[in-house]
């Protein structure tokens, strides 16, 4: 918190004012700002990868240069044989994995896919998707986690990290 300088009764007035507006960002009652808790239950299996792959999509523009872009898709499902409600997912979320740790951030899938852009370039048209196969080893320090989010605001347990690039036939 910053540091609150006053003078006088207004100024008593205004920085327990602050502290007011303040504290109740630091509650610990384990609840989030959305009043969803911090840990909600694990049950179930953790979902599984169903389909990754990598899609080029070339557009050849006026100049006679081709713009690439490759994306990485990858689709997650409720694990087979779970004994949880798997039927029940009403959301999946995702956390971005590093060499450095996992983000504390975690993102909404609502169709249980990824579709992430990991390599882009604009070439002539007989020079291939220059620069790709670098842009995609630097994706590959990437990977993802997965889980499922069930009505009852119950989680599944986190996949195991999924790096960007694996490539996985669909069934």
């Amino acid at each position: 918190m910053a540091a609150l300088i006053t003078r006088g009764r207004s100024g008593v007035a205004a920085a327990l004012l602050t502290l007011a507006v303040a504290l109740p960002g630091c509650s610990s009652s384990g609840a989030s700002a959305e009043g969803r808790p911090s840990a909600p239950a694990e049950t179930g299996r953790p979902p599984e990868l169903v389909s990754a792959a990598l899609e080029d999509a070339f557009v050849v523009q006026d100049n006679g240069l081709v713009s690439w872009t490759t994306t990485w898709r990858a689709c997650f499902g409720p694990a087979s044989g779970d004994s949880g409600d798997s039927g029940d997912m009403v959301a999946w979320e995702t956390q971005a994995v590093t060499p450095e740790g996992t983000s504390p951030e975690t993102g909404v899938l609502r169709n249980g896919c990824i579709d992430l852009a990991v390599a882009a370039g604009v070439d002539p048209p007989d020079a291939g998707l220059t620069g790709r196969e670098i842009q995609l080893a630097d994706a590959e320090a990437l990977a993802y986690r997965v889980r499922g989010v069930r009505a009852d605001d119950t989680v599944t347990p986190w996949t195991e990290p999924v790096r960007v690039g694996t490539e996985l036939a669909p069934g």
